[in-house]
């Protein structure tokens, strides 16, 4: 809970100072970056802070930011929640075969096998779609 406190408190410092007015910056500074088409330009501020964001958060945060979360950033949202969910899934049941076998003295490593296995699949999954995600950030087309 502590942690998601905190990744609450960082989502809303990120979305306040993306908020703020670049008005004390010189005129040539303000200019937005033309990172997207040219119906959409994307703000200096929101490049960078959704790109920080989403990189140390993830879960499609840094897309909200940079205002496209519906065209990528829900994937992000889905995958991240997958693979905590599975990494989370491969450890209840280590623990569960671990308690079961070990009261009868037969935990060995082949009884923690599949546990081990849900569980690396969740942080192939988690660690895959960060890494596509933070490309995904501060690569915009």
């Amino acid at each position: 809970m502590k942690t998601f406190s905190i990744s609450l408190m960082i989502f809303f410092v990120a979305k306040v100072l993306c908020s703020m007015s670049l008005d004390d910056l010189p005129q040539k500074e303000q200019s937005n970056i033309n990172l997207l088409s040219d119906s959409h330009k994307l703000s200096r501020d929101r490049y960078v802070w959704g790109g920080i964001t989403g990189t140390v958060l993830g879960f499609g945060i840094g897309h909200a930011i940079q205002e496209r979360y519906k065209e990528k950033g829900w994937i992000f949202t889905l995958t991240d929640a997958l693979g905590v969910g599975t990494i989370l899934g491969g450890y209840v049941d280590l623990n569960i075969r671990y308690r079961e076998h070990g009261k009868t003295g037969d935990a060995s490593v082949g009884t923690v096998i599949p546990g081990l296995i849900i569980a690396g699949v969740g942080v192939a999954v988690l660690f895959g779609f960060r890494i596509w995600q933070a490309i995904d950030l501060w690569t915009v087309n």
